[in-house]
């Protein structure tokens, strides 16, 4: 069984043994119900543009057919930390989850990724900056890492480690719409309305319209008094 991790989504590949007790084939549970390469290429669920409660209980689901298979798979544990934080709003069991995922596999980015995100969230800025700082060692070439890892430094305070972050991020994928995103968040804090504005309308382009930059680029408009269309 194989794990991958989507923006925020996981898809499960079950391998299927024959009769014989030999490989017969690979089945694949989703978060979303689609394909590996489907799932792969979709946003992240958390922005609101798709329904948590048809795609939650699907990825719960994957997570409990995963460990059933392998009780000691640190991936299963990862996706089950993030359901628990995004959707069941369960941090003590959200923390356990992640917990467990990183003793069971240290070098896992994901889940250190995704505890530094509860940890942010919860207010432990210097512990979520540590395992966000791991993720980025043990992943140093994935956008998203590199991009939620700027956003929880900008969180504790260390706006020039997080800018380092997001041109790694734009470097290694200059289409990642989510690392113009959070990007521009803190140009429009130091008052960069518009190139605040051009990343939002670059990241709308390249998300297809996602809704949190439409919200975004609003309020950035009204902010810096600039006529959107």
């Amino acid at each position: 069984m194989r794990f991958y991790p989507s923006h925020g989504e996981w898809t499960c590949v079950v391998q299927r043994m024959g009769a014989d007790g030999m490989p017969a084939g690979d089945d694949v549970v989703s978060a979303t119900g689609a394909t590996r390469d489907e799932a792969r290429d979709r946003a992240l669920a958390m922005t609101g543009d798709q329904d948590p409660k048809t795609y939650f209980p699907l990825a719960k689901a994957a997570v409990k057919q995963a460990l059933a298979i392998d009780p000691d798979l640190a991936e299963a544990y990862a996706s089950q930390g993030f359901i628990r934080f995004w959707h069941d709003w369960d941090w003590s069991g959200a923390e356990a989850s992640f917990k467990r995922a990183i003793e069971l596999n240290p070098s896992l980015a994901e889940a250190h990724m995704g505890y530094a995100h509860l940890l942010s969230n919860l207010g432990r800025k210097d512990e979520a900056v540590l395992h966000a700082r791991q993720a980025v060692t043990l992943d140093p070439l994935s956008p998203l890492i590199n991009t939620l890892a700027s956003n929880f430094m900008v969180i504790a305070g260390d706006d020039g480690e997080a800018r380092q972050g997001w041109e790694k991020a734009l470097e290694l994928d200059p289409d990642f719409w989510i690392a113009l995103l959070s990007r521009s968040g803190t140009l429009m804090a130091r008052g960069d309305n518009a190139g605040a504005i051009a990343d939002l309308r670059r990241a709308g382009e390249l998300s297809g319209g996602n809704s949190q930059v439409l919200a975004a680029l609003g309020i950035g408009g009204r902010l810096g008094g600039i006529r959107l269309c």
